[in-house]
Order: C-alpha cells, then structure tokens, then sequence
C-alpha cells in the first residue's frame, strides 16, 4: 500500500488517527456495496473477520459516523455543481428554471426564518412577487395559469 498522509486517514472524536487499513476498510463499508470479504482484500486485512471486528467496535463505528458524514458532504457538493451546471448550460428554458429554483430554494433565499417551504401546486406554475417595501401588508403580483 502507498503511505498516507494524515489528510487521507480519518481522525476520531478523541484525536485518533485511523491506520490506512482501517480507514479504508470504513469508507469502503460506507461508500459501496462489497462484501466483508471484498472489503479485506481491497483494503489489505488477512480475513473478512478482521474487518468485522473493527466495523463492529467502538473505533469502527465511530469511524463510519465520520466516513459517512464526508461522503454525504461529497455527494451533496457534487449535487450542487450539477444543478449550477444545468441552471447555466441547459438547452431547455424548463430545466434551467427548475435548477434555478431548486438552487434558491436550498439557499432559502427570500423566507424568513422559521419560514416552511410552501409546497408546489400539484401542475403549473405559480409566481407570487412582494410589491411593498416592507408593509404590514404589501401588494402581491400572483401570476398563475389558469386552467381554461
């Protein structure tokens, strides 16, 4: 196996530095869907029993907590990047507008805090644009297609 820099190794709650064996064998675990016995040869244990006995102690759960958490945090940016991409380079006015709005939506851009997302009408499109500066009851601009 190649060396490791600390980078690449996971780090406990307590400070411990997982050994490259164990972190890899956690985030094979977490990222795939090898078997036990897959995952030891992959990540340089002598039996599939060795990488039960970590992913079942304190140490290997603790280590999936994390595994998992970086894998989502992943998988998450790399969502965001292809929704950024679709909003900028789609061929169709509807696929940018949904990615834009789904962008918007993940920021929360325009609630207020403690503010729910309202839930989208079942067809269509609905619009509804804020025309007061700050009013108790401003103005409301509702463009919505009608059915007819």
């Amino acid at each position: 196996m190649l060396p490791a820099t600390q980078d690449d190794l996971l780090v406990l709650s307590d400070g411990t530095i997982l050994e490259r064996h164990q972190t890899e064998a956690i985030r094979l675990r977490v990222s795939s869907n090898l078997s036990l016995e897959q995952i030891a040869k992959r990540s340089g244990y002598d039996s599939k029993q060795g990488v039960h006995g970590l992913l079942n102690s304190p140490k290997g759960r603790e280590g999936m907590r994390i595994a998992a958490q970086q894998y989502l945090t992943h998988a998450g940016v790399d969502a965001l990047a292809g929704l950024i991409t679709l909003s900028q380079s789609s061929k169709s006015d509807k696929v940018k507008f949904d990615a834009l709005s789904k962008l918007v939506d993940m920021a929360g851009i325009g609630q207020q805090p403690g503010e729910t997302q309202p839930s989208r009408p079942a067809a269509g499109l609905s619009i509804s644009i804020n025309l007061g500066n700050g009013e108790s009851s401003p103005p409301t601009l509702d463009i919505t297609p009608s059915n007819g």
